[in-house]
């Protein structure tokens, strides 16, 4: 795809291919991206794939060779509901519940089950399944339905033991294999899931779900070369599936290749997945290769897609930004996060944050007498947040109002977070203020409580020119 080469020849020039351990963003994307994989459609996927069943209905007929017999009047009935289920289940449905009786055969309600399968009423095919399997107790393709059914319902725990009894009964075929790897699979136990997924696909080598099943486990194990090997041979023959690309930059994030994972993610949003995930993953990775233009754009994407999800994740982006000097963007990232309907819904504390970082940047654009109203807007809505007392207690230094900053730096120490920041950076305030004495205090009252620092040095330097000074 033309896209994918323009990208990566872009990203591959960029000037900073690294990524910064300290910002560490949303790509707990590896979380979010996971979650977004199962839509409702695709979530169904698995079942309308050609290798996960026959035909339903040609699966109505026992096999009587290693299941329930049914007698000649059974199998009248069931000859007579074939067309009736092709052109209308309902009125199947109805028909073999009249049909049945206490002393029917396992095989109706083997069919009143699938025909409920069919009509997608999952608890009421468990309860026939169980009736057939209660009647005839090795029934092979009961359970084997009956397990299907359960992971419908997502009772993945419940539905392996009956896709292991089925296997147990003498079946093989990669359907079943296959969905008892989905089972492990929902469970998280990769081990047991890339094995059932190995069978499946020596059985149906062609089959794009189980495929993608094995894949999976190899994500969920963190064994990624192995994922990223299976998933970059099915976007090669499935290039129109959106899905693969999402788990393949799964694993290219999990192998810390970000420049792939991006181009990953500009594929499938190309093949309409774009969410809130996708944008808010693509963003961070943008923002830690230093591509603000790009990362600005996904954000006010995910701002557009979801609001409330974006505004819980946005400000640590907002933070990066800072670091990197990127105001301007910064700004216009805030106000763009003000002006959704949802800014009014957030709580005080995340009104909070977000005026902390309105403020930094405000600062660091001159712009003093705004910052001042912002933080102090802010510090109303949480008082407690050390992390804006700090940011208060640095504006005063600046301004050089000792004793306002230092009553800041007193409310910032009482936040474990930045206690360390306080006592230091106030120290050094004092020192500036040339209240030498404070000064040494404060770095002593921060070794004290944080011996592993490097301040021994700092305070003898210290303590000596206080005594130099007193002896002039």
């Amino acid at each position: 795809m033309k896209f994918l080469k323009n990208l990566i020849s872009v990203l591959w020039a960029c000037k900073a291919l690294r990524l910064y351990s300290g910002m560490i963003l949303w790509l707990g994307g590896l979380n979010g991206l996971s979650q977004s994989l199962q839509t409702e459609a695709e979530s169904h996927a698995i079942w309308n794939e050609a290798t996960m069943t026959r035909s339903w209905v040609e699966n109505l007929y026992p096999n009587t060779e290693i299941e329930p017999p049914v007698n000649a009047s059974e199998r009248e009935t069931l000859q007579s509901l074939i067309p009736v289920v092709r052109q209308n289940p309902r009125a199947a449905l109805n028909q073999i519940r009249q049909s049945i009786r206490s002393d029917s055969s396992a095989a109706l309600h083997f069919m009143q089950g699938s025909i409920h399968y069919e009509l997608e009423e999952f608890s009421a095919a468990a309860s026939a399944y169980m009736k057939a399997i209660e009647k005839f107790p090795k029934f092979q393709r009961a359970y084997q339905y009956l397990g299907m059914t359960l992971l419908r319902q997502n009772r993945h725990q419940e539905a392996i033991p009956n896709l292991t009894q089925a296997l147990e009964l003498g079946g093989a075929d990669g359907a079943l294999w296959g969905a008892l790897g989905y089972a492990y699979l929902l469970g998280e136990d990769w081990t047991a899931g890339r094995a059932a997924y190995q069978r499946a696909v020596s059985l149906n080598p062609d089959s794009f779900e189980w495929r993608l099943g094995l894949a999976q486990c190899d994500l969920g194990s963190s064994n990624f070369g192995s994922a990223i090997a299976a998933l970059e041979t099915l976007s090669d023959k499935h290039p129109e599936k959106a899905r693969v690309w999402l788990y393949l930059a799964n694993a290219y994030l999990g192998s810390d290749r970000p420049v792939q994972a991006a181009m990953a993610l500009e594929a499938a949003e190309k093949l309409g997945r774009k969410d809130v995930s996708t944008s808010l993953t693509l963003g961070d990775i943008y923002t830690n290769l230093e591509m603000i233009r790009p990362a600005q754009k996904k954000y006010l994407s995910a701002l557009e897609l979801n609001p409330s999800i974006a505004l819980q994740s946005l400000p640590r982006a907002v933070d990066s930004w800072i670091r990197l000097e990127a105001w301007e963007e910064a700004e216009n990232l805030i106000a763009n996060a003000r002006a959704t309907s949802e800014w009014t819904s957030l709580s005080a504390s995340d009104r909070s944050s977000w005026n902390r970082l309105e403020a930094m940047v405000a600062i660091h654009q001159g712009k003093d007498e705004s910052a001042e109203k912002v933080l102090l807007q802010a510090l109303e809505l949480d008082p407690m947040d050390g992390r804006i007392a700090l940011e208060l207690a640095r504006f005063y230094t600046r301004q050089e109002k000792w004793i306002v900053a230092a009553d800041y730096f007193s409310r910032a120490r009482k936040t474990a977070d930045v206690e360390f920041q306080a006592l230091t950076e106030e120290a050094r305030m004092w020192t500036l203020a040339d209240d030498w004495e404070k000064g040494v205090e404060r770095y002593r009252a921060a070794y004290r409580k944080f011996p592993e620092s490097n301040l021994q040095k700092t305070i003898s330097q210290l303590e000596q020119s206080i005594e130099a000074r007193k002896g002039r």
